[in-house]
């Protein structure tokens, strides 16, 4: 099941040279290969998902700041079981 997800959502890279071009493209890149892979989801029915990408976006977000506050407060995946679920996401 897993295999099929990466399977739809494999793409390939275009260097560019402007890195303010490059970032734009690789935002565009990013947010087709969510919706390639949530359509990939939807039809060929193999679990459910966020319809809301602002949601998505919260949520990746979120995890982000936690890891940022447990590296700031000197934290390491040895010691912090938190830590190191975040990190394996």
């Amino acid at each position: 099941m897993d295999q099929k997800i990466h399977d739809h959502c494999t793409g390939s890279c275009i260097d560019y040279t402007d890195p303010l071009r490059d970032g734009i493209h690789e935002k565009n890149k990013k947010i087709e290969q969510v919706q390639k892979c949530t359509t990939a989801i939807t039809v060929e029915k193999l679990s459910y998902y966020w319809q809301d990408f602002t949601m998505v976006w919260f949520f990746w977000t979120q995890l982000e700041s936690m890891m940022f506050s447990k590296i700031q407060l000197g934290t390491t995946v040895d010691v912090d079981p938190m830590l190191r679920e975040i990190k394996k996401l």
